[in-house]
């Protein structure tokens, strides 16, 4: 899982229990994506808050529309569009490996199909034949 961007995340030293990764890097840490360009965080609201105090870290609008904490490739986000999801349940649910918390492939398969851009049409059919093959 070696990375400079799953590095950067270990750095942060954030607290198990209040964030997870999502967006493509569930499905980086599979295998299913090449590499990464970014990593998206979902964090609890006490970590959000926490966040929006350190320095360094700028808060913008992502392409969602959604509040971001961005900090170089590092986007940390207090809720998660489109739809509504529940951010504690994708934390407290999500898949620990190698030491870090990845929000379930089901739950980015739900994203994805939610989203519905171009991109994410091929992630879609590439998590469902990995969920299908571990059946």
């Amino acid at each position: 899982m070696k990375n400079c961007l799953i590095e950067k995340v270990i750095k942060l030293n954030f607290p198990f229990g209040d964030y997870a990764l999502f967006g493509s890097a569930p499905m980086f840490v599979r295998g299913l994506r090449e590499e990464m360009h970014d990593v998206d965080i979902v964090v609890t609201e006490k970590l959000w808050q926490k966040m929006q105090t350190v320095p360094g870290w700028k808060m913008e609008t992502a392409s969602s529309g959604d509040p971001v904490l961005r900090f170089e490739e590092l986007e940390l986000f207090g809720g998660w569009a489109p739809g509504e999801w529940d951010v504690d349940a994708l934390i407290r649910t999500a898949d620990v490996i190698d030491g870090l918390p990845f929000v379930t492939l089901a739950n980015v398969l739900k994203w994805k199909k939610a989203y519905g851009r171009e991109k994410d049409l091929a992630d879609v059919k590439k998590i469902e034949e990995y969920l299908i093959a571990l059946k």
